[in-house]
């Protein structure tokens, strides 16, 4: 009992201290804009991954992508999605893809909202 009071504190202080993740990427979106954002990804995937199955290193990032402060940032094809937050195994960030892809579903443990067109919150 003596413990349960200060760990009780401990995940309420940490539980209040998290960001809202979905409204950091859309304030970073319409910041930053759709559109750069898109030319940039274009761009990213358009050249040589870096080492295939790894994250994109920080150095070959455009500057767009470093206003999310990504941990990690990972290329599928000409998907790029950025980790914005990571929590275990829980994953929350952005994916932005060429408009003519076709949308991402839910499902999975995966959710994807659309914030405009190629570009997406997720949360897995």
């Amino acid at each position: 009992m003596r413990l349960l009071i200060p760990l009780l504190l401990a995940v309420i202080t940490l539980t209040g201290c998290k960001r809202n993740e979905e409204a950091f990427v859309r304030s970073v979106v319409s910041s930053v804009g759709p559109a750069i954002l898109l030319g940039d990804a274009a761009i990213l995937a358009s050249q040589p991954a870096t080492k295939e199955g790894f994250p994109e290193p920080a150095s070959v990032l455009p500057a767009s992508f470093h206003a999310f402060a990504p941990i990690e940032t990972w290329r599928y094809g000409q998907q790029i999605v950025i980790d914005t937050a990571r929590h275990l195994q829980h994953r929350v960030g952005v994916v932005i893809q060429p408009v003519n892809h076709p949308e991402p579903t839910n499902g999975g443990g995966s959710r994807y909202v659309r914030i405009a067109p190629g570009i997406y919150f997720y949360e897995s």
